[in-house]
């Protein structure tokens, strides 16, 4: 009975996801105009970990909620629709970056080393100056970063992901850990 209600209901802005969800799925555009409103604020902030200015951001998470309409059938039900959106911009993310021509530079040092993930300097930064300083970094080594230490896959699951070794994988984490403790420490100066 509950399904059958998301059907004759009509969408609002404070109508439940089950509603906005059928209806999206229905192509209605108000659903979909409600949908991103809904979780924009939030997306953007995966979107912000993987670009390089608030621009690019923008264009991803765009991106990201076109995918998202486009397949939203797609959605079965399992876990919240938050998250499935939340995976979908974040692949969206890691596809754009993938598509940055300098990033398909091939780096393997071969040498596992490196640097500590609990680095004292790192831990006391704020989310919002860390947020700064990531995206300052390259593409491929902010990528990098974001995937390793905010999204927690390893780096066998990187190197699948964004189509380099796990040796590069290695350097570029390295590498952003090296830039950041620079930044944190030329700010401090």
């Amino acid at each position: 009975m509950k399904h059958n209600m998301a059907m004759v209901q009509p969408c609002r802005s404070d109508s439940s996801d089950e509603i906005l969800l059928h209806a999206c799925q229905q192509q209605d555009r108000l659903a979909q105009k409600y949908l991103y409103q809904r979780y924009a604020t939030y997306m953007m902030g995966i979107c912000m970990r993987y670009a390089s200015c608030r621009d690019e951001a923008m264009e991803m998470l765009n991106a990201g909620f076109y995918k998202v309409f486009q397949n939203i059938g797609q959605y079965e039900g399992r876990g919240t629709l938050k998250a499935w959106i939340s995976r979908v911009i974040m692949f969206t993310c890691i596809d754009w970056v993938r598509s940055q021509a300098t990033y398909r530079k091939r780096v393997d040092l071969g040498a596992e080393r490196e640097l500590p993930t609990d680095n004292p300097a790192l831990q006391n930064l704020a989310v919002e100056e860390l947020l700064d300083k990531v995206q300052r970094l390259p593409p491929a080594t902010r990528a990098v970063f974001s995937l390793y230490v905010l999204d927690g896959f390893t780096h066998k699951e990187i190197a699948k992901q964004l189509d380099i070794s796990d040796g590069t994988s290695k350097w570029h984490l390295a590498e952003a850990k090296k830039r950041l403790q620079k930044m944190i420490k030329n700010d401090r100066t």
